[in-house]
């Protein structure tokens, strides 16, 4: 990838080359040019290698219902890429359970079988007024479901109580029928999430292999070049970085915003600050845990709503492709949120790797008596953690951008809970836009 770090500056300035940056600029048919502060574009949709494995960031699996976004993402990759179904389950009291929970309450004892089911049917919080994540739960699926799955799983990948979460993201949730409800509990199998059953992933190189095919075409990237300064002067921007400065009639922040706001000159208002210092962030540690087995992966994932196990969700790298993990090896990815994130300082993702590790083998999802291998890395920006007020509180922030001449874009620049193909999708829109605006 050819790097650009002369002193011409061409029109559109992005700052931060995550998926968002490197998306616009691929749809963008007007000069532009990427900042990046690490050593290579990419941010969450980066691989690293260990022992021989190329993992993902997190995992990162390429679905969407907007087929035309899909669609794009899969023929960027042309011949390196895979369809995989989904196999997800969720360890619930020692017992798997298919994902999501109710379509397979079969699997649960009778009892709790019984609860869920009637709850649901008639469910006595069905008339209850929706303040929360708490409340929107127990409205939707009944207190036994609620209670099971949801809030606990919930509650544990945000680190809040779920009577302080908000609602906005839950329209991404289908609603389950009744007659598929009735048709989990004894047992006639129903699929949930049905534009998430089947998937596609890159077959070599991890989530990363997307970002390389983006920036395949005309990339005008500077790496290494921390963001530390930005002001208007005469309709133009001046952007401070670590290896310089740069100068944009327009630029556009997939950076997060709320660091942005703080380098920005003159200084926003003090509500805007404060509305800034409001957004919450969960940080994430990422365990790679290897280990010799010769029998194919058989399920993509498994969700653990339990409390008291650090990982919330671990996938298995082999169900993506022989091409990803050596031979006669499983690879693990364990998923722990940490709240607080870049706000926070960094864990002992060491310590953190060796109790996953312990935790696992007990519930027996890693196999004991068998040597095992760890790395583990630290994201400190992870998750949007949607509290109450936070949605005032980003449109302020978002509106105040505007105002401002700045365009904001992706997970971090807009502060908002986007997968994949929502980035994708919203930075060819605005691409769209700016190239009819000029």
């Amino acid at each position: 990838m050819k790097k650009n770090t002369g002193k011409e500056a061409p029109g559109i300035g992005i700052l931060g080359g995550g998926l968002a940056g490197v998306a616009l600029q691929h749809f963008l048919r007007v000069p532009s040019e990427v900042l990046e502060k690490e050593d290579r574009p990419g941010g969450l949709c980066r691989s690293w290698e260990a022992d021989g494995v190329v993992c993902d960031r997190g995992p990162h699996i390429m679905f969407s219902r907007d087929g035309e976004t899909l669609k794009e993402m899969v023929d960027i990759l042309g011949v390196n890429v895979e369809k995989h179904f989904r196999r997800n389950s969720i360890f619930y009291r020692g017992r798997f359970v298919k994902y999501p929970f109710e379509n397979d309450i079969h699997a649960l004892e009778p009892e709790d079988r019984y609860r869920c089911l009637k709850e649901f049917l008639f469910n006595p919080e069905a008339g209850r007024e929706v303040r929360n994540l708490e409340d929107w739960s127990y409205r939707m699926f009944g207190p036994a479901l609620a209670e099971a799955y949801f809030l606990p799983y919930n509650e544990k990948i945000w680190k809040h109580p779920a009577r302080e979460l908000g609602t906005e993201w839950v329209e991404r949730i289908p609603r389950i029928e009744a007659d598929d409800m009735i048709k989990s509990a004894v047992g006639v199998s129903t699929e949930g999430y049905t534009h998430q059953l089947h998937f596609y992933h890159p077959r070599e190189g991890g989530i990363e292999a997307l970002v390389r095919a983006l920036m395949r075409n005309r990339p005008r990237l500077i790496t290494g070049a921390e963001v530390t300064g930005l002001e208007r002067n005469n309709g133009i921007w001046k952007v401070k970085t670590f290896k310089g400065e740069r100068e944009y009639p327009e630029v556009v922040c997939c950076l997060p915003v709320n660091e942005m706001l703080g380098f920005l000159k003159p200084a926003p208002p003090p509500e805007i600050l404060e509305a800034a210092g409001r957004l919450k962030v969960n940080g994430l540690v990422l365990v790679l845990i290897t280990y010799p087995r010769a029998e194919p992966a058989d399920r993509l994932a498994v969700y653990i709503p339990d409390p008291e196990i650090l990982p919330h969700r671990v996938s298995w790298v082999n169900y993506l492709g022989g091409r990803l993990v050596p031979p006669n090896l499983h690879a693990a990815m364990a998923e722990i949120t940490l709240p607080g994130g870049a706000d926070s300082e960094a864990p002992d993702v060491n310590a953190i790797a060796k109790k996953t590790t312990e935790q696992l083998r007990r519930l027996d999802l890693i196999p004991s008596g068998v040597p095992v291998k760890t790395r583990a890395i630290w994201e400190p920006y992870g998750y949007v953690v949607n509290t109450h007020g936070y949605s005032r509180d980003r449109e302020l922030i978002l509106e105040y951008c505007r105002e401002t001449g700045i365009e904001t874009l992706g997970r971090w620049g807009e502060f908002a809970y986007l997968n994949m193909d929502a980035v994708w999708k919203k930075a060819r829109l605005l691409a769209e836009r700016m190239n009819k605006d000029r």
